[in-house]
C-alpha cells in the first residue's frame, strides 16, 4: 500500500502551504457533516453543533489516543453523553460534569505532545502559553452547552461575547497559521505539529459557535423536516465539493500525517504486512575476524593501499555546512557554482564519490558517526533533542587515536550561535583537538558575516603553526555557508526564494574552499597531506514536506564528496558510500594507534552492518521516539520510521528525486530491500544499545555566577 507522492508539478513554497493548511480545511466537512447526522437523529440542535465540535476535533487532532478506533470509540461516547438529556437532577449534574470533562480532555489532549518537544527545544514560554489557550478553549466550548455550566453559557449568550468569541477564534487559527509559516515550518514534530493542532481547534470552535447562532437564528425556526434537508444539502455539498478542493494538496501532506499523527501512524501500525517487528535482546560483541576484508569487499571505498602510498603523513578535513550534492558542480554542472571544488576533484590524484551519503541529517549526529567510526546508532552519542546533545567523553575519537601516535589536532571553523563551546547544544566533536580556533557567527548583512572568511583565516595560521612544529598533523577546518540564513551574496545570480539564495551561499563557500586549497598547495604541506573536502549533510526545500535537514531523504543525506591523496591512482567512485568510511579507509595506511582502532572498526562495527545489509548504506536519524532510517543501494531506497513501522522504497534510477514512491508487497525490489531492513535491525539489535540510553535530558543553564 503506497503512500502518496508529492506533488511533481508543485513549487516547495506550494507544498509547503498545502502541508499547512490541510488539516483545518478537512475540519470544515467534518463539523458540517456531524451537525447533519445529529441533526438526522432527531438530537436537539443545541446539542449538534456542541457534538461536531466534539466529534471533529476528537477525529481530526493528534489525539492522545494512539490508534482509530480508539478515537472513534471516544466519539461515540461524547455523542452519546451529550445527546442525553436526563430529567433527575443529580443526573443533569453528572451530565454537565461529564461534558466538562470532554471539554477539557479535548482541548489538552493535543496539547500533551507538545511540553517534550518545547521543552526540549528552549520553548517554555510557547508551552505555558499553549496550556492556557486549551484552557481557555476547553471553558468555552463547556458554554456552548446549557446543562454543563449554567454561569458560564449566561456569559456567552451576551451578544459581544456570541459575535466576538467566534470570529476571535477563527482569525486566530490564521494567525497561528501565518505565524507558523514564517517562523518555524521545518520542526513539524514540534512547534509545527503544535500550531497545526491550535489553530484545528481553534478554527473547530469558531465553526462550531457560528453553526450555533446560525441554528438557533435560522433553522431552529424552521420545520424540522425542512431544516433536516437542509442540512443534508450542506452535507452532500460539503462531500463533493471541499475534498475535492482539497484532494491535490494531500500529496505532500500525507507522509508528515503518516509519520506524526495517531491516525496517520495507525494505519501503518494496524496493517501487518506494512510492519517490522520490533527487535529486543541483550547486546552481543559480533566480530568478523576477516572484517577488514569484507569491509573492503562491501564498502565500494577504493583500495587503501593504492589510494594512500606510504609517506604521506598529514590529513586535512575540510568539512561544509549543507553542502548537498545535487547543487554542486558535480550535481549540477549546467550552474557550475563550485568550480574550485570540481577542479580539486579533476585532479590525477583525486577521487570523486558521486553517491556519497551522510550518516545522519545533523551535524552533531554526523560527526558522532564520522569521528568515532560507527554506525550513528552504535555510537557514544547523548541526544538531548532532535539536533542537540553531545558526544559523550568515553567516545574515543579519531582526533585523540592520532594525538596517541604523535599527531598535532587543531580545528579551526565556526562556532554557529556559540554551539560547540560550553554551554552550547553541540558539544563532545572536539574532544582530542589540542588547538581549538573558532570564528564566531556575526552580522544579519552579508557584508558583515565575514565567518568564513575568518575561518580561512584562522586555518592558515593553524597551518603556519604546523609547518613550524614539524610533526604530522591532523586539521579540521569546518566552513559555515552555505548554512542558513541565506544572503543576498552576488546580484547577478536568482535570488528570488531561500533556494536561490542557498545557491548563492553555495557558491560563497566554494570561493573560501578555493582560498583555502590555493594556500595549502603553495606550502610543502601540499604533498604530504591527505585532503579532505564534504558536506556535513544535506538540506531540504520543501521536496518531502519539510524544510532546514530533519529527515533521511537524499535531499539531506546525499552531499559532495572528494579526496586528495599525493601521489594516488585516483577515479571517479560511483557506487554509494558513507562518510562514516572516510577514516577506515584512511587510516588502513596510517599510524599503529588510529590504524589498529580502524580495522577493530571494521571488524566489529562496519563489517556486520554491511555483511547483514549486502553493502547497503545506512543514514539513521535519531530521535527522542525512534530512529528514522534510509538504507540505500546501487539502485534503490528504503525508508524506514521505527515509531510508525512504516516503509517507503524508492527507484533511485528511474526516479531520483523520490517523488514516488513504490513499496508494494508483490514487488521484487521491495521484497530484497525488505530483506536487508531485517538483516539491518538484527545487526543494531546485536550491537548497539536501546535507544532509551541515547536520550537524555539536556542540562540545565547554570544562572550567572555559579
Amino acid at each position: 500500500m503506497n503512500i502518496a507522492p508529492n506533488e511533481p508539478n508543485s513549487t516547495p513554497a506550494e507544498r509547503s502551504a498545502d502541508r499547512l493548511w490541510t488539516a483545518p480545511l478537512l475540519a470544515v466537512p467534518f463539523s458540517i457533516l456531524l451537525t447533519g447526522i445529529a441533526g438526522a437523529t432527531e438530537i436537539p440542535v443545541r446539542y449538534a453543533s456542541f457534538t461536531a465540535l466534539l466529534g471533529a476535533v476528537a477525529l481530526g487532532v493528534h489525539a492522545a489516543f494512539r490508534l482509530f478506533w480508539a478515537q472513534i470509540l471516544f466519539f461515540i461516547l461524547a455523542s452519546a453523553i451529550l445527546a442525553w438529556r436526563p430529567r433527575r437532577r443529580w443526573l443533569r449534574r453528572l451530565r454537565g460534569a461529564a461534558t466538562v470533562l470532554l471539554c477539557a480532555a479535548v482541548s489538552l489532549q493535543s496539547y500533551f505532545g507538545l511540553p517534550e518537544g518545547f521543552a526540549s527545544g528552549g520553548y517554555p514560554i510557547f508551552a505555558a502559553l499553549y496550556g492556557a489557550f486549551a484552557l481557555a478553549l476547553a471553558a468555552w466550548m463547556t458554554s456552548l452547552d446549557p446543562i454543563a455550566a449554567p454561569a458560564l453559557r449566561s456569559v456567552a449568550r451576551r451578544r459581544p461575547v456570541s459575535i466576538g468569541m467566534p470570529i476571535a477564534f477563527i482569525a486566530a487559527a490564521a494567525a497561528v497559521h501565518a505565524c507558523n509559516r514564517t517562523i518555524s515550518p521545518d520542526a513539524y514534530e514540534t512547534f509545527h505539529l503544535g500550531a497545526c493542532r491550535a489553530a484545528f481547534l481553534a478554527l473547530n470552535a469558531g465553526l462550531a459557535s457560528v453553526l450555533v447562532r446560525l441554528d438557533a437564528a435560522g433553522l431552529a425556526r424552521l420545520p424540522e423536516r425542512r431544516a433536516m434537508r437542509i442540512r443534508f444539502v450542506a452535507i452532500s455539498l460539503s462531500l463533493a465539493v471541499i475534498p475535492a478542493a482539497v484532494a491535490p494538496w494531500l500529496g505532500s501532506a500525507k507522509p508528515l500525517f503518516r509519520r506524526y499523527t495517531a491516525l496517520g501512524r495507525s494505519e501503518a501500525a494496524l496493517r501487518a504486512d506494512r510492519g517490522i517487528a520490533e527487535r529486543s535482546g541483550k547486546r552481543t560483541d559480533v566480530e568478523y575476524p576477516n572484517g577488514v576484508e569484507l569491509f573492503a569487499e562491501l564498502s565500494n571505498m577504493p583500495d587503501a593501499g593504492d589510494s594512500f602510498p606510504a609517506g604521506v603523513r598529514n590529513v586535512l578535513l575540510i568539512s561544509v555546512e549543507c553542502l548537498r550534492y545535487r547543487d554542486s558542480s558535480f550535481g549540477d554542472p549546467r550552474s557550475d557554482l563550485t568550480p574550485n571544488l570540481r577542479r580539486f576533484a579533476a585532479r590525477p590524484d583525486s577521487f570523486l564519490f558521486e553517491r556519497a551519503y551522510s550518516p545522519a541529517p545533523t551535524t552533531l549526529q554526523v560527526f558522532s558517526s564520522i569521528f568515532t567510526m560507527a554506525p550513528l546508532s552504535l555510537s557514544e552519542i547523548e541526544l538531548w533533542d532532535h539536533w542537540h546533545g553531545r558526544l559523550r567523553d568515553r567516545a574515543i575519537t579519531v582526533a585523540e587515536l592520532l594525538r596517541e601516535d604523535g599527531y598535532q589536532t587543531f580545528y579551526a571553523g565556526h562556532n554557529y550561535r556559540g554551539r560547540f563551546t560550553e554551554g552550547g547544544k553541540i558539544l563532545g566533536l572536539q574532544q582530542g583537538f589540542e588547538s581549538l580556533r573558532y570564528a564566531e557567527t556575526r552580522g544579519k548583512e552579508p557584508d558583515e558575516d565575514d565567518t568564513d572568511l575568518r575561518v580561512v583565516g584562522e586555518a592558515r595560521r593553524a597551518l603556519t603553526e604546523a609547518r613550524a612544529d614539524g610533526r604530522p598533523f591532523f586539521g579540521w577546518v569546518f566552513f559555515v555557508s552555505p548554512h542558513e540564513p541565506y544572503y543576498r551574496r552576488y546580484p547577478e545570480m536568482a535570488g528570488e526564494g531561500d533556494h536561490d539564495l542557498f545557491r548563492q551561499e553555495v557558491r560563497y563557500a566554494d570561493e573560501r574552499i578555493g582560498e583555502l586549497l590555493s594556500y595549502l598547495e603553495s606550502t610543502e604541506l601540499w604533498d604530504d597531506t591527505i585532503v579532505v573536502v564534504h558536506g556535513d549533510h544535506g538540506e531540504a526545500f520543501g521536496e518531502h514536506g519539510s524544510r532546514s535537514h530533519s529527515d533521511v531523504y537524499t535531499e539531506t543525506t546525499h552531499v559532495a564528496l572528494a579526496v586528495r591523496a599525493p601521489s594516488a591512482r585516483g577515479r571517479t567512485v560511483s557506487g554509494p558510500v558513507s562518510l562514516t568510511y572516510l577514516f577506515p579507509w584512511i587510516l588502513g595506511n596510517g599510524p599503529r594507534h588510529a590504524r589498529d582502532a580502524a580495522f577493530e572498526a571494521e571488524r566489529r562495527l562496519l563489517a556486520p552492518f554491511l555483511v547483514r545489509t549486502g553493502g547497503a548504506v545506512a543514514v539513521e536519524m535519531l530521535r527522542p521516539k525512534g530512529i528514522r532510517t534510509a538504507l540505500v543501494t546501487e539502485s534503490g531506497e528504503l525508508v524506514y520510521d521505527d515509531e510508525s513501522r512504516h516503509i517507503e522504497v524508492y527507484d533511485l534510477e528511474e526516479d531520483p528525486a523520490q517523488a514516488d514512491d513504490v513499496y508494494s508487497d508483490s514487488d521484487p525490489v521491495s521484497k530484497a530491500l525488505v530483506d536487508r531492513l531485517e538483516g539491518y535491525l538484527e545487526a543494531r539489535s546485536a550491537l548497539g544499545k536501546p535507544l532509551k540510553t541515547h536520550i537524555v535530558k539536556p542540562p540545565k543553564k547554570r544562572k550567572r555566577g555559579s
